[in-house]
């Protein structure tokens, strides 16, 4: 990298990435860079590494999982500032969701532990196996031990709706739910997609039914509603090259409508919009499209300068990235 005499070196590499509507965030060594829509925000500085990140969908808050021994830690998007920590006990959790005012994480020892910044409550529940939340922190769905899913107020801990009744005598092994609505996506371990509509277990309280939508054959690690509830994207890792596959599939069809394959392993999708975000080379992350299409690159340049570059050209820069 070249950058001018007693200028600022650049940021470095993106080591992970996440977004979540217009909100975008990289993280570049211990420095974390946040970008709505083709505009960064100034970076902030954390003198920490870390391998996982995720920013709710108000854009307020980002999470990053430490690549050491710590917990995990919430920062406030807006200002940078350290919200807290959750503690050793959460070092290396594999799951972790933020929305709303809540912030959760599977404990590696076993259960789940949630965290309500409204209240300043905290929750644990041993006996969760996994489990979802939605993109407004309004549900949090929960796996029990023996495979069933429960629907829960993660601002009390109790049921929300009634539970919804099971696809078949098979344990749940992934849960989602459909962005900005009222719908539950569920995997279960013999590779089967179904589908819930949860609005008669709000609005008449009954134990909904859902419905299969697709057998696949694969081991799905990761599962995604899209917004409009037409599309549910599902990540799989491909182990003879350490790439990960990303398919679409069409709910009410019941069938892939795309699949994009030589991700990074870590690939995540944008629940609004269902684009892929991936590092890139050059202190950058990646967006593509449903089709695997490049959409943008977001880049950060050195001196502090950035910018971001579509198809036909720069969409966005800082005014001094072409000096």
């Amino acid at each position: 990298h070249f950058y001018r005499p007693g200028g600022r070196p650049p940021l470095g590499g993106v080591i992970c990435c996440a977004g979540f509507g217009e909100h975008r965030v990289a993280v570049h060594g211990s420095a974390i860079a946040l970008w709505r829509g083709s505009r960064r925000r100034r970076p902030f500085e954390t003198r920490r590494t870390y391998v996982e990140t995720r920013i709710d969908r108000d854009g307020r808050i980002v999470l990053a999982l430490p690549q050491d021994e710590g917990g995990l830690h919430a920062y406030d998007a807006r200002t940078g500032q350290l919200l807290f920590d959750t503690g050793p006990d959460t070092a290396g959790t594999p799951h972790i969701e933020v929305g709303g005012s809540i912030v959760a994480c599977m404990l590696p020892k076993g259960g789940l532990r949630w965290y309500e910044l409204r209240s300043n409550a905290v929750f644990t529940l041993d006996w969760v196996a996994s489990f979802a939340l939605s993109g407004s922190g309004t549900w949090m769905a929960v796996v029990t031990p023996k495979g069933e899913v429960r629907v829960l107020d993660p601002r009390t801990g109790e049921d929300a709706i009634p539970s919804p009744k099971p696809l078949a005598d098979v344990p749940v092994e992934l849960v989602s739910f459909v962005n900005r609505r009222p719908d539950m996506l569920i995997l279960d371990s013999d590779g089967v997609l179904g589908h819930y509509d949860l609005t008669a277990a709000v609005n008449e309280g009954e134990h909904v039914k859902g419905r299969e939508v697709l057998d696949l054959n694969v081991r799905v690690d990761r599962l995604w509603g899209i917004t409009g509830g037409k599309v549910a994207a599902l990540r799989f890792q491909n182990e003879e090259d350490e790439s990960a596959t990303v398919i679409y599939v069409d709910l009410n069809e019941g069938e892939v409508v795309s699949e994009v394959n030589g991700l990074l392993p870590y690939v995540w999708v944008d629940p609004e919009t269902g684009h892929l975000l991936q590092p890139a080379r050059g202190g950058a992350l990646v967006e593509l499209d449903m089709e695997g299409n490049e959409v943008r690159v977001l880049r950060s340049l050195p001196d502090g300068e950035w910018v971001a570059v579509g198809a036909a050209g720069a969409l966005d820069a800082s005014e001094g990235a072409f000096i």
